[in-house]
Formats: structure tokens, C-alpha cells, sequence
């Protein structure tokens, strides 16, 4: 009985040092996140801001350089004229890209290029007409991370350049909710 209790103990302490250990690294190697926020079409000013949805996910790397993805989806209804269709028109983009960044502590800085598919329709009168195209996307990004407890919760910015047949450069303001794993 004597030998269990000394084993429960020894484990005990190796899981005390262990935790005391990754509480002075709060950011471990890989993360999975969700992230909220808003989109704004930078060169189309009949657009309103919209709702935006996403998932990040990465790993840092040596010398603070990690990898990541990167995918959001937003919808945009119009004021005006979008894409030459008429007033409340409506477009949908999804994002994709791939993420080289540098991280400082809970600052990361990044490029990210991949990958806009928009989906756009429009109605005059009984007329309905839609399309979609996709096309390269690619800018920097910017972001801050607050550790928790094997998880952190943040903010972070895209300015992204669509090079998409009728398509707007975006700048999306995000919170990011992360696990550390």
C-alpha cells in the first residue's frame, strides 16, 4: 500500500512540474480557433459592413514563425449598384488561405494568400440573374492573443486584396477564441 501512495505522489508532483512548466510557455505549438467579427468592402462604398464567420488553425514553428490556415465566410447586400446589378443585390464570399507568421509573444504579424469564391445574384423586376467566379486573394494580417488557461482569446485583422473578377479588396475585424494544443 505504501509503494501505491509513493507512486500517486511521484505522478502528482511530474503533473505539478509539468503544469508549472507550460504556465510560463502559455502558448503551446498548435491552435485551433473560431473567430466573429465584421467585413468591410474597402473599394465598394455601396456596401454596408456585414457579419463575418471563421476558423483559423496553425502551428508555430523555430525561431517564432509558424504556418496557418485561414477560412471566413461573409454576405454583403448592397445600397447601390454591385458588380452592375441593381440596388439590393447581394454577394457572398468564402476565404481560404494559407498563413506565414511571425509571432512575439501574443502578437502575430502574417501574410496570407489563397483562394475568394463569391457568389452573387441580383433581381430587376421578375428577373433574376446570379453568378459566381473565384479568383487569388492575398494580404497581411495582424493579430493579438491574451493566454488563458490552454486556451486564449484575441482579436485580429485582414486587409485582403481579391483579385477576383468584380470582386472588392475586404478588411475584416475579428475575435478569435483559441485552444492551445
Amino acid at each position: 500500500m505504501k509503494k501505491i501512495q509513493n507512486r500517486i505522489l511521484i505522478l502528482a508532483g511530474a503533473l505539478f512540474v509539468t503544469q508549472v512548466a507550460h504556465a510560463s510557455e502559455p502558448f503551446r505549438s498548435g491552435y485551433v480557433g473560431v473567430l466573429g467579427g465584421v467585413n468591410s468592402a474597402v473599394d465598394a462604398p455601396d456596401t454596408r459592413a456585414r457579419g463575418t464567420i471563421g476558423l483559423t488553425l496553425g502551428g508555430r514553428m523555430v525561431s517564432g514563425f509558424g504556418l496557418g490556415a485561414f477560412l471566413s465566410y461573409h454576405d454583403q447586400t448592397t445600397t447601390g449598384s454591385l458588380f452592375g446589378l441593381p440596388t439590393g443585390s447581394s454577394a457572398s464570399t468564402t476565404i481560404l488561405t494559407g498563413q506565414l507568421n511571425f509571432f512575439s509573444g501574443g502578437l502575430h504579424l502574417g501574410a496570407e494568400m489563397g483562394e475568394a469564391f463569391v457568389n452573387w445574384s441580383g433581381a430587376v423586376s421578375n428577373f433574376t440573374a446570379g453568378t459566381s467566379t473565384s479568383g487569388l486573394v492575398y494580404g497581411p494580417e495582424i493579430g493579438y492573443d491574451i493566454p488563458l488557461s490552454g486556451m486564449s482569446v484575441g482579436a485580429e485583422a485582414h486587409y485582403l486584396i481579391m483579385d477576383v473578377d468584380g470582386g472588392a479588396n475586404q478588411l475584416q475585424a475579428l475575435v478569435a477564441l483559441k485552444v492551445w494544443i
